[in-house]
């Protein structure tokens, strides 16, 4: 895959959210035409500007030294992607369940726990039953789409930028230093922003994790391994557990 195909491939991916966000409204929901218009002039926007910071974040993890699987070529699916990215995610999702058991010692608002980008209940079974598969389907494609979008732009701008940044400032630091510092600044940044957007602190706890861990996976495995960790994360959280849930009638 050259470069150019690669950039194409993981744009086209990152830009999907929009166009799944838009979806109710080409489904036939009355919206006022202000609302679909200023919607979709937001996505062309933000398409755009994912482009710009993709075509950077790229040009920083190659000059950082980060792995690219996909662009390289070189990789085994099984020992590089799969085996590690299943860990990562099954690790996650192990401690969001674990944080929701302890609902009743953090506090209410910790019904609804995070994965990255919107709200997830284990009582999501609840929504199958009033509005039907569909939504789900909706709600899930919404997460698979905004992970590659959120990784993106956190993983190749965000990580590879700052360790970039960091061995240039920096003389003689070494890649895996500067990647390695430069995935706790991220974690702690995620952390206040999700607490500027959340106003919880068990949400920013498990966003700055989860942060983490991609992170790490990213700095040792490679990006696609934390893409692929991060769809699992999703696909365990707004899958297998609400159909358990569903199963066991909890």
């Amino acid at each position: 895959m050259t470069k150019k195909q690669y950039f194409i491939f993981l744009w086209a991916l990152s830009s999907l959210v929009g166009v799944v966000k838009m979806l109710p409204y080409l489904a036939g929901i009355t919206v006022p035409v202000s609302v679909y218009t200023s919607s979709l002039f937001w996505m062309l926007i933000s398409t755009g500007v994912v482009g710009i910071f993709l075509f950077l974040g790229m040009c920083f993890a190659q000059k950082v030294g980060a792995r690219l699987l996909f662009l390289d070529g070189q990789y085994n699916f099984m020992n590089d992607i799969f085996k590690p990215a299943a860990l990562v995610g099954i690790v996650y999702a192990g401690i969001v369940l674990i944080a929701h058991a302890r609902v009743g010692i953090l506090g209410e608002g910790v019904a609804a726990l995070i994965v990255p980008g919107r709200l997830f209940s284990l009582h999501l079974f609840s929504f199958v039953q009033e509005t039907g598969l569909v939504f789900v389907f909706y709600e899930l494609s919404l997460q698979v789409f905004r992970a590659i979008n959120t990784d993106a732009l956190w993983l190749l701008f965000g990580v590879a930028g700052i360790a970039l940044l960091l061995k240039t400032i920096i003389r003689g630091m070494s890649t895996s230093q500067a990647m390695l510092i430069s995935v706790f600044i991220c974690a702690f940044l995620s952390h206040f922003l999700v607490i500027w957007s959340y106003g919880f602190l068990m949400i920013p706890v498990l966003e700055s994790i989860r942060l983490l861990l991609l992170g790490l996976l990213f700095w040792k495995k490679g990006f696609e391994t934390a893409i692929f960790s991060h769809l699992i994360m999703v696909f365990i959280l707004f899958v297998i557990v609400p159909a358990v849930v569903l199963l066991v009638g909890a």
